[in-house]
């Protein structure tokens, strides 16, 4: 069914971001990344968003390394004036 309509016309869907819910941590050859529909039709733009990540047991295991250094640095930031009077 045609509706007349052309393609620079067309409304563009956004772009949709899925979290799995398992971190998939840490990422083993063969770890199913994404499973489509059997008859989809493969998107050869599709792209995945993979963040590098602290593997210490216990402390940060599988938190990402930009995130985490950002909270850190500015939980460093906010202790400094503590310790202000101590220094030289």
């Amino acid at each position: 069914m045609h509706l007349g309509i052309k393609p620079e016309d067309a409304i563009r869907m956004p772009d949709i971001y899925l979290q799995p819910k398992d971190k998939l941590f840490p990422l083993q050859v063969g770890s199913v990344l994404f499973t489509d529909a059997p008859s989809a039709t493969p998107n050869p733009k599709m792209n995945f968003q993979i963040d590098v990540a602290f593997g210490e047991a216990g402390v940060c295991e599988g938190e990402p390394v930009i995130e985490t250094l950002k909270e850190t640095l500015d939980l460093v930031r906010k202790m400094l004036p503590d310790f202000e009077p101590f220094l030289p």
